[in-house]
């Protein structure tokens, strides 16, 4: 069974390392992170690895994967190749989804092969993302010889490997980010605008729930434009307007982040054939005006 060395175990290390030391996939070797308590906790939740707290530690292993956050692992790649502990036919990977492989090219030198393999999954919680991790889908690219191997690793635990270019990683990653990020951003905006009308924010989680479970459902089974419903797919121009005015004098951010999506939508409404199209051109007029409109 190959090695496989942890160098930063957060909660995507710990759960990988979990997932791959119960299915016998790889043996954990050496679990590195910044303080002896992290170190043991992740040792402890994996149930496998030797924990440490120094790069200097580290002792050799067959794959090496550079968890830490993005702005470190070039830098922790870098430090590997200087203590010449990578060898020859050793595999080199990392997890981020807006970093492309070629961050760890320093390794080529010693031999290595270099890639990425990026799940599309909130981490929020290690003991419910190792329950949940089958079935997700997982954004690869790199070094074909790396692949060939971290490949059916990523499959032997449920993961459904694709390919991505590295060429594009940026907007790839921004995609995740929009979907999953800034969905929870939203749902924020919302619950503070229900908490400025006067719905408590308990209540208002409660009641929003099945709508945006809903939503979800629909999108997933409709599509993004068949799911689209309210004012903007109604054509109704007058609820925007006054939605925005409403906006402005909450929080000129509220509108600025209303407006954007809400030519989204509209994008979305020109596919429904039974939209009014002159509706809509007096939405898009409404959302291209000046804020200083509604002030008046």
């Amino acid at each position: 069974m190959l090695t496989l060395n942890l160098i930063g175990c957060g909660r995507l290390g710990k759960t990988l390392g979990r997932l791959w030391s119960e299915n016998q996939v790889f043996s954990i070797g050496d679990v590195l992170t910044r303080d002896v308590e992290s170190a043991r906790a992740a040792s402890d939740f994996i149930g496998a690895g030797r924990s440490i707290t120094e790069i200097t530690e580290l002792r050799s292993a067959d794959i090496w994967l550079i968890a830490t956050p993005d702005k470190s692992i070039a830098d922790i790649a870098k430090q590997l190749a200087q203590m010449d502990l990578i060898q020859s036919g050793n595999i080199v990977f990392h997890c981020s989804g807006a970093l492309p492989s070629s961050v760890l090219d320093v390794q080529k030198k010693t031999g290595a092969s270099i890639a990425s393999i990026h799940p599309v999954k909130s981490f929020a919680d290690p003991l419910n993302s190792v329950e949940s991790f089958p079935g997700t889908w997982c954004g690869m690219e790199g070094d074909a010889i790396a692949l060939q191997v971290l490949k059916p690793a990523f499959e032997k635990i449920g993961g459904q490997c694709f390919c991505i270019d590295p060429q594009n990683k940026t907007l790839y990653h921004t995609a995740n980010v929009m979907v999953c990020n800034y969905l929870t951003a939203l749902l924020e905006a919302g619950m503070q605008l229900f908490e400025q009308s006067g719905v408590p924010r308990e209540t208002a989680m409660h009641i929003t729930r099945p709508i945006v479970q809903g939503t979800i459902n629909n999108i997933y089974t409709m599509g993004t434009a068949m799911a689209l419903t309210g004012p903007i797919a109604r054509g109704d121009h007058q609820v925007i307007k006054n939605q925005l005015q409403a906006l402005q004098t909450v929080d000129v951010n509220f509108a600025e982040i209303y407006r954007p999506l809400a030519m989204v939508a509209l994008q979305l409404a020109e596919q429904h054939p039974e939209t009014n199209r002159e509706d809509l051109l007096v939405i898009e007029k409404l959302l291209n005006e000046r804020n200083d409109r509604f002030n008046s």
